[in-house]
């Protein structure tokens, strides 16, 4: 176990680590109200704002809406800032010095991502605190997040996994047509022309 962690802690004559950085998105962020009330394009640099932070340099992070626009792709710096604003009006960033001009040069913006800690102060995580308006509300009512779908009346003596939540798709290999009967005893699918299950799954949605 030891020779293991250390294996990935190793470092090349840089002090960096040899393994390939990457970006998490912790499940309860994905989950909350905030990040489902993001726009796609929001959502997008929020990515890009957790890919510049790199362990330490958390009220570091510089952005600007002139680097904001080209990491998104968008040509309006003014649109590329209107994300910057939601991202911080959600909750996931938080503006430590606002950028202004010196000497006719852009200063970029400083920010921190209130789902990574500062030193030893743990993360604020401000955005598991945003609460909806009541429009923000009705557009979460009408959402279908597959870990609220409930699972449909007749296919509870399935194995977890067999299906997708609520949708009649094996996920894995496992599952396949050779071994179904070894593994589940029923299979309750209204035969054709019955519908019976169809009442099941508007209940269930």
């Amino acid at each position: 176990m030891a020779k293991t962690k250390n294996r990935k802690r190793a470092v090349d004559k840089t002090g960096r680590n040899k393994h390939e950085k990457f970006v998490m998105l912790e499940s309860f962020l994905l989950k909350s109200a905030a990040y489902r009330l993001l726009s796609p394009q929001a959502r997008a640099l929020l990515v890009e704002f957790l890919h510049l932070y790199n362990g330490v340099n958390n009220r570091e992070i510089y952005m600007s809406q002139r680097q904001a626009a080209d990491l998104l792709n968008v040509k309006m710096h003014r649109t590329a800032g209107k994300y910057i604003q939601e991202l911080e009006e959600k909750g996931f960033v938080r503006t430590i010095v606002k950028g202004s001009f010196d000497n006719k040069q852009p200063l970029a913006s400083v920010y921190e991502l209130t789902m990574k800690d500062v030193g030893e102060r743990h993360a604020t995580k401000d955005f598991m605190r945003y609460r909806p308006t009541d429009k923000e509300k009705r557009r979460m009512q009408n959402m279908r997040l597959p870990w609220l779908e409930k699972r449909p009346t007749g296919l509870n003596n399935l194995p977890n996994g067999f299906l997708d939540v609520g949708r009649n798709q094996p996920r894995h290999d496992e599952f396949s047509d050779a071994n179904v009967g070894e593994i589940c005893s029923t299979y309750n699918i209204p035969a054709e022309g019955d519908n019976s299950g169809d009442d099941q799954l508007r209940d269930a949605a």
